[in-house]
């Protein structure tokens, strides 16, 4: 997520040269959530736009509105700079008043600021691979 942002340069320290990749209007912060020690796992509140066609069905056969974040040395997302950036996912914190950012998506480009591949649900990895597919078929 630091990386695909268009609002941040970033250089390595050895070659001094940019490292930015672009492609998503937001502002990041780089381990917002502290160093590895500072680790968490937490519950993202997903978004409508991501629970269209990605909603997991609990055993009451409701719509599950959240899912679990592996939050390692995280970014977050500090502002949205484009109506172009969909949120797909919030976490609340004990610090802040407002849920922080921290699952965007800008056309094709997709970035999270948790591991979701370091949990058991499937989701994100579908979300993923259908915006793969889309854009194969375009």
């Amino acid at each position: 997520m630091f990386l695909m942002n268009n609002d941040n340069d970033y250089y390595l320290s050895l070659l001094n040269i940019s490292l930015q990749l672009g492609g998503l209007d937001v502002t990041t912060s780089r381990n917002y959530f502290g160093r590895q020690i500072d680790s968490f796992e937490a519950s993202v509140e997903l978004k409508d736009s991501f629970l269209d066609g990605y909603g997991m069905i609990n055993d009451n056969g409701i719509m599950k509105p959240n899912c679990w974040g592996v939050f390692i040395r995280a970014p977050a997302v500090l502002s949205v700079d484009s109506p172009k950036v969909t949120v797909l996912g919030t976490v609340q914190t004990p610090e802040k008043e407002e849920p922080v950012v921290v699952a965007v998506k800008q056309g094709n480009i997709m970035a999270t600021a948790f591991h979701p591949e370091l949990t058991d649900d499937p989701r994100w990895h579908g979300f993923f691979l259908n915006c793969l597919i889309k854009n194969k078929l375009s």
